[in-house]
């Protein structure tokens, strides 16, 4: 039986490239093979407003997350 964890990281990597935000961050919650498949896409642009920094103080922003994983670093390729 076909499931969706037993999709080719390729097939999924394809549908995971049509997705954006907060799908993406969904789409990681699904499995463990979703989120690796997924944390390429997550990190590839980097984007936190300052406004973000003051609303949400508890949430980790993006740049502390990549500075204690350093393997995310390879992943992105923008910061806006």
């Amino acid at each position: 039986m076909v499931s969706a964890d037993n999709l080719n990281l390729d097939c999924l990597e394809l549908i995971f490239a049509h997705l954006i935000g907060n799908d993406l961050f969904t789409v990681s919650l699904v499995s463990k093979s979703f989120l690796a498949g997924v944390i390429p896409y997550l990190y590839r642009t980097l984007v936190y407003h300052l406004g973000n920094a003051k609303r949400y103080p508890s949430v980790m922003n993006p740049f502390e997350t990549v500075a204690k994983h350093r393997s995310l670093a390879v992943h992105v390729h923008n910061i806006g």
